[in-house]
């Protein structure tokens, strides 16, 4: 599967930002089926926007902690959050505009969900952050 996460990102940092910073009393567990993929790349996101780490570097440290692997899917997606200076829509045009480096990597997934045969509709499961 060739999930996008990128729309995802920022939601997730604001749900983990708002417990870490107190805001919200309690704690926030990130779990995906295994643990090593798509948990993993929320957690590098996060401490990449939160510490403003590089991608490498936050990969680095999240390894000293768990067995994690992101998928090459993921790592491709944690550049383009690099680049984009962690917001993927154009200013104003949330959802609508993506920057020049999402556009890109769109573009580039497109390509890769025709040769596979994918729509990118797939269904995900993937609980909504509002169901906790």
């Amino acid at each position: 599967m060739i999930h996008d996460m990128l729309p995802d990102l920022a939601r997730i940092y604001d749900h983990i930002d708002k417990y870490r910073s107190g805001e919200t009393p309690g704690n926030v567990l990130v779990h995906c089926e295994q643990g090593i993929s798509r948990s993993s790349t929320a957690v590098i996101a996060y401490l990449m926007r939160f510490h403003k780490l590089t991608f490498p570097d936050a990969l680095a440290f999240v390894k000293t902690k768990r067995q994690i692997k992101p998928n090459e899917n993921f790592k491709e997606q944690l550049q383009v959050w690099e680049a984009a200076g962690y917001k993927i829509w154009g200013e104003g045009c949330e959802g609508k505009v993506p920057k020049p480096e999402y556009a890109a990597y769109l573009e580039k997934r497109a390509v890769r969900l025709r040769e596979a045969g994918l729509t990118g509709n797939e269904p995900v499961d993937i609980l909504s952050l509002d169901s906790f």
